[in-house]
């Protein structure tokens, strides 16, 4: 630390902080920290802090399990919830690969709810298991939706439909097929479809994509 520093209390809090989520990404899942001590110097107006802690057991990841729950918990096989929090038994424990393998549970927008959790009671020696608990929803989503725009100046009301089919052929792929229609006059529009009358205007959209996010493990953003 910067012996130079101005004392302040935020700053102390910063490096405890800064060295429990250190020790907890390495393997010290259960690591403590007593209250600093704080001796102040009034001859030379200085502090020395001391920061002590108790590291305990240094944690491998052990076997995986898997809880799924919800409407779709037949959809989405065990083996694709491992895959995507992509942890690896016999590496050292690491608070900050749980949290990013729940952050990418989340994106794959599957699940309505998903946390990863050691089972601290099944712990033998220096190994714990995890646990990936889901919550899975449905894997069809129809989404209707109000079209209002300005396009060439011009008011514009329409309608939308899409209609996304998820973990579409495995990997958590997302497939989506939507259209849209909107038009000066929308009735006139649904009762004669065509572009023939140049006194008509309003457009016809149709679009398909696929998201691909994840590639061999890894966290892409891709969509074709």
């Amino acid at each position: 630390a910067d012996t130079t520093t101005i004392y302040e209390d935020a700053i102390v809090d910063d490096k405890k902080n800064f060295i429990l989520n250190f020790l907890r990404d390495h393997g010290y899942m259960l690591v403590q920290s007593d209250r600093p001590k704080v001796v102040i110097d009034t001859m030379t107006n200085c502090v020395d802090v001391e920061l002590k802690f108790n590291t305990g057991t240094r944690y491998k990841i052990g076997e995986i399990f898997t809880t799924r729950t919800g409407k779709g918990f037949d959809l989405v096989g065990e083996d694709l919830l491992k895959e995507i929090v992509a942890l690896t038994p016999g590496n050292w424990y690491s608070n900050y690969d749980i949290q990013r393998g729940q952050v990418r549970l989340f994106r794959t927008n599957l699940f309505t709810s998903a946390a990863v959790n050691s089972i601290i009671a099944d712990t033998v020696g220096n190994v714990v298991p995890m646990n990936i608990s889901a919550d899975i929803g449905l894997m069809h989503e129809l989404s209707p939706e109000i079209i209002i725009n300005n396009e060439d100046n011009t008011f514009n009301l329409g309608l939308g439909l899409n209609l996304t089919k998820k973990n579409f052929l495995g990997d958590a792929r997302k497939f989506t097929i939507g259209t849209s229609a909107a038009a000066q006059n929308i009735s006139e529009f649904f009762q004669h479809p065509t572009f023939a009358d140049s006194a008509f205007y309003g457009y016809f959209d149709a679009r398909i994509s696929i998201e691909q996010p994840f590639l061999f493990g890894e966290p892409i953003t891709t969509k074709l």
